[in-house]
């Protein structure tokens, strides 16, 4: 009989996934730190737009906000992984 336990799923030998399971907890967190720093950057970039002077470019960056906001989230993800 045998005996499949978490510690065995996970572990790091031959049987195991610990190996995969590591490689993808590192990648989920560069992933995650990426997503975080692009959007932290892309949202700096629309919140000067949106205080500058020039009325082009906050005229481009409220019509940004008012499409992104006017769709649901689920659209939004879908334009741009099909888009």
């Amino acid at each position: 009989m045998n005996d499949f336990g978490l510690m065995t799923v996970f572990s790091l030998g031959p049987g195991g996934w610990g190996a995969a399971m590591s490689a993808a907890t590192v990648m989920t967190i560069a992933v995650a730190v990426t997503g975080f720093v692009a959007g932290a950057i892309i949202g700096a970039f629309g919140a000067w737009a949106k205080i500058s002077g020039g009325h082009i470019v906050r005229a481009v960056a409220d019509g940004y906000t008012t499409i992104l906001r006017g769709i649901p989230d689920l659209l939004v993800i879908y334009l741009f992984y099909f888009g």
